[in-house]
């Protein structure tokens, strides 16, 4: 059986007028198929036909349905015939479904809101299942290539359910373990390859060699030759070790201030001027293209662990924040660092704006350093953190909403915080209507602008994606229309920046024209 030719056939639009299709549970073509899901389900003695059960699903999806529940059980049913490359095929074609068929994939609800609830259910159901069987059939040194793709693949999904409902599904337990295979059996480089890197590492200056276990003095030391000219112009006034002796001692300080008061910004703002101000270059690269630098088990464990719901606690700071000091160039950490003090309490809000400052920092001084990839291809900066870092190049500071604070007058100001509170016990349908209620009692043009734009941000830091490029794509519009961006270029600028962040978290919808028009005017 064709693996690449199911994956087509299931993606692939039933008809014109209906891509997905119609729901075919209530028909007897479906009977098979359920009579196979039930034994699963249930634990039945009877044993699974796996055949019937492949097939069934690959003509339902394919002909009938593109249905999310049926691509689960299809993956699984893939998986027991194929092993991690069936399991692939089906991640891919499940992955695919809500991808390709964002607004009409099965299952669907008489409501916005049980077609929310229902797909949650089933994410959360391929999620338990997947585990369950994958569990049962450990993977092998010959999965390495085939494991790090259905961890890619994970990631795509990830990112497509958090528009799913709120909260989103998880999928955090299929990560670890397809994690733990990953770091288990890495894709490895052929002999030959392992041959010439061995012969490179031997014909190195021995200013390049360091333990494999401390590789940032190995970092420092290939740099030394880059930086020699730049010390030499500043050792005539100034000792080098006491520059060094300086940011080891604001080092320890830091660790200091940290252990009496996590809560400190002091604390994050000081370490991070030590370390990263002690560093002139990036690190090397190699004919590759790729750095020396290894992405290590430790870092793999910290990313599983993130991924996890309810690693969300102080504990989890500490240790993401202990690693800093040998993962200085891993953005990855640092976005991870934030996001959970943002999630632990509101008292760590200082210290991730001080983490925030230093990285926005840290970027203009090398702004290459997203881009760089660690020595086995890992990114220093995944797809989340290029998006998380975009928001802090667009982000002054200076605004609690992230729009000039002389725009927000003191009703939409209170509105605001009550949708804020609104949105924290999950009422966040009845939170926008708060704030689009107001548009009522507006008085002007930019009020009613202002207004609407407040509910695009709302629906925005709140999952709701496509419903704040609804109305930024309206306030784009009506902006160009009665030239905003003379009037009030600040305003402008700002509608811009958060139509860009809202295009980064979900660009299928959008034109590439109207792309390119928000990113020109974003940077102008």
């Amino acid at each position: 059986m064709d693996l690449n030719k199911i994956v087509e056939e299931c993606l692939t639009p039933i008809s014109e007028d209906k891509p997905s299709g119609s729901d075919c549970k209530n028909l007897e073509i479906y009977t098979p198929f359920k009579t196979e899901i039930k034994k699963i389900i249930n634990v039945s003695s009877e044993k699974v036909d796996w055949d019937k059960l492949l097939n069934s699903g690959i003509s339902l999806i394919s002909k009938r349905s593109k249905d999310i529940e049926i691509a689960c059980y299809l993956t699984i049913a893939l998986f027991k015939s194929f092993d991690y490359e069936g399991f692939l095929t089906g991640l891919t074609v499940f992955t695919g479904i809500i991808e390709k068929y964002p607004n009409s994939y099965f299952p669907f609800g008489k409501t916005e809101k049980k077609s929310a609830k229902l797909r949650r259910n089933v994410v959360n159901a391929f999620n338990d299942r997947s585990v369950q069987f994958i569990r049962s059939k450990s993977a092998t040194s010959a999965d390495a290539e085939t494991i790090k793709s259905i961890w890619e693949q994970l990631q795509t999904l990830k990112a497509l359910i958090e528009n799913v409902s709120v909260p989103p599904p998880s999928i955090s337990e299929l990560f670890n373990v397809i994690g733990e295979a990953h770091q288990k059996y890495p894709v490895q480089n052929t002999i030959e390859q392992e041959k010439n890197d061995s012969i490179e590492e031997k014909t190195e200056d021995e200013n390049t060699s360091a333990p494999k276990k401390n590789p940032e003095k190995q970092e420092k030391k290939t740099q030394s030759s880059k930086t020699s000219s730049t010390k030499s112009q500043i050792s005539s006034t100034v000792n080098i070790k006491d520059i060094d002796n300086f940011h080891k001692i604001l080092i320890t300080l830091a660790n200091g201030l940290r252990v009496k008061n996590s809560k400190n910004p002091v604390a994050y703002r000081m370490k991070r001027m030590a370390v990263w101000d002690s560093n002139d270059n990036l690190p090397e690269l190699q004919a590759n293209g790729n750095t020396k630098l290894a992405f290590n088990r430790e870092m793999k464990l910290l990313q599983d662990a993130f991924l996890k719901g309810n690693a969300y606690n102080e504990a989890m700071i500490e240790r993401l924040e202990s690693n800093f000091d040998i993962m200085l160039w891993w953005m990855d950490l640092q976005r991870m660092i934030v996001q959970t003090m943002e999630q632990v309490s509101p008292e760590y809000k200082k210290a991730a704006s001080a983490i925030r400052q230093e990285v926005k920092y840290l970027l203009k001084r090398f702004p290459d350093l997203p881009t760089l990839k660690f020595k086995g291809g890992e990114s220093f900066a995944n797809s989340e953190t290029h998006i998380w870092l975009d928001e802090l190049a667009s982000d002054d500071g200076n605004s609690e909403f992230d729009f000039p604070s002389y725009l927000i007058d003191q009703n939409l100001k209170e509105d605001i915080k009550a949708a804020e509170k609104l949105a924290d016990d999950d009422k966040v349908t009845q939170a926008l209507s708060l704030i689009q209620d107001g548009i009522r009692n507006s008085v002007g043009m930019k009020d009613i602008f202002c207004r609407k734009m407040a509910a695009g941000r709302f629906c925005l830091n709140n999952q709701r994606i496509k419903e704040s490029q609804i109305l930024f794509e309206y306030l784009f519009q009506q902006g160009k229309n009665f030239n905003l961006a003379q009037w009030d270029p600040l305003l402008f600028l700002e509608l811009c920046q958060n139509f860009d962040k809202a295009i980064k978290l979900n660009p299928n919808d959008i034109s590439d024209e109207r792309k390119n028009e928000i990113a020109s005017e974003t940077r102008n």
